[in-house]
């Protein structure tokens, strides 16, 4: 995607979180929320403008997830930032759109909607936070700028006394129209800074060489690939054992234990070649140091993961319960994680391909993202399928089938892909 069109995206989602939290209030002030829910009609009325104007904001916050991605190359440190909290604020979307499928009881669902507040409350943080920092690495500056910006550490300031509860329901409640109102300055200001901000796409105006003679970064990206080969094979080989020493709990807290620390080195290792490669390469750069940032949080949810495993088997009955619920959660977090550093990984190999124009490796790399998030999306409704309180077995098994095909087919395509992008590095550029 070009840096021209995430530009498009991140302004379109501006404005459409305008309109959405705009058009909720104007809404109410009109007064199309019913007094009297027993009056069925207006009722319906006044939800199905709730729900347009929540849809258009969960459309904003993808378009802002995905132009942010497409607008890391040449932003700096905070345009990776930028990213990682927009995606983060799009899976918090998400999730709230798919509580009725998961059939929670009221304590659940209580603990879930806490959850994803916070949760969106810090992707929002990270995500505004990065596009202030890349906004100025771009060479924003001005009264837009510093009004922004203000705007930002004010809503912050009011959603985090929100989050904490540091306030009484109504004295919190009498705080509302101030946040919207900053929200809404907010909103408009990023929208004209990113639409006055110079973007340049370093790829796109690269010239072509069909060798880019950066040896550095090709061991950077081939060390990469070795290590997520080894990552793959010490998995499998954890996964078969414990399933083999299953009627001992000691042999499978050994293993299970042994293979999330080993694990946890090849990780490091992982992080180490990808920065290597993202500091040396004329290209990729910004989608590989998304990528090693998102194993890096990986590494730190391996290490709770050592923990929830510990308490599991431990003596104290009340954290073996609760390890119990929390290590699906940190399995579900962990995948999606891995799925954002695969797709930056891809990216990486893409912008290497553009650059040595090699249309075909980057038609390829299209494709594995593609498959990727097919393949993710798979995954997710295995998960849903499973989950619930009655579970259709005839779906199950086809579809657990599908996502290991589909993970094996394109582990390997990631696999020649990156291969492929360092033989390009490897080559002298050309004079």
């Amino acid at each position: 995607m070009r840096a021209s069109t995430g530009r498009a995206l991140v302004v379109a989602a501006c404005a459409l979180w305008v309109v959405a939290m705009g058009g909720r209030h104007l809404v109410d002030a009109l007064g199309l929320r019913p007094e009297n829910f027993s009056d069925t009609e207006a009722l319906d009325r006044w939800r199905w403008w709730i729900e347009l104007f929540g849809y258009g904001s969960l459309a904003g916050t993808v378009a802002a997830a995905i132009g942010l991605v497409a607008l890391i190359r040449g932003g700096g440190a905070g345009g990776v930032v930028a990213a990682i909290g927009g995606v983060a604020m799009a899976l918090v979307a998400g999730g709230y759109r798919v509580t009725a499928l998961l059939q929670l009881d009221v304590a659940e669902l209580e603990t879930w909607y806490d959850v994803l507040g916070k949760l969106q409350f810090a992707g929002w943080a990270v995500c505004g936070l990065g596009m202030i920092a890349t906004l100025r690495h771009r060479g924003s500056r001005g009264p837009i700028w510093v009004v922004t910006a203000a705007a930002l550490g004010l809503s912050l300031g009011l959603w985090l006394v929100g989050v904490l509860k540091l306030l009484e329901p109504g004295r919190l409640a009498s705080l509302g129209p101030w946040h919207t109102a900053v929200v809404l300055v907010q909103n408009i200001g990023f929208g004209l800074l990113y639409l006055r901000a110079p973007i340049v796409d370093p790829v796109a105006t690269a010239a072509d060489a069909h060798g880019l003679g950066s040896p550095a970064a090709a061991a950077g990206l081939r060390g990469f690939t070795d290590l997520l080969v080894a990552r793959l094979v010490i998995l499998v080989i954890s996964i078969g054992l414990t399933f083999v020493v299953r009627d001992s709990v000691a042999g499978v807290k050994l293993f299970l234990t042994g293979g999330t620390l080993l694990g946890m080195a090849l990780g490091l290792a992982m992080v180490t070649s990808l920065l290597r490669f993202a500091g040396a390469s004329p290209a990729g750069g910004g989608p590989a140091r998304v990528a090693a940032a998102m194993l890096g949080v990986g590494l730190l949810l391996d290490a709770w993961t050592l923990k929830l495993v510990s308490d599991l088997f431990g003596t104290r009955l009340g954290a073996a319960f609760w390890a119990a619920d929390a290590l699906p959660w940190a399995q579900g977090i962990g995948q999606v994680i891995g799925l954002i550093a695969l797709l930056g990984v891809i990216a990486a190999g893409r912008d290497v391909a553009l650059l040595a124009g090699d249309a075909a490796l980057a038609s390829r790399a299209g494709g594995l993202r593609v498959g990727v998030l097919a393949v993710a999306a798979l995954a997710f409704g295995l998960r849903l399928v499973a989950s619930g309180r009655r579970p259709n077995v005839a779906l199950l098994l086809p579809l657990a089938v599908a996502v290991l095909v589909g993970a094996l087919v394109m582990i390997v395509g990631v696999i020649r892909l990156t291969r492929a992008a360092a033989d390009h590095l490897d080559r002298p550029a050309a004079p």
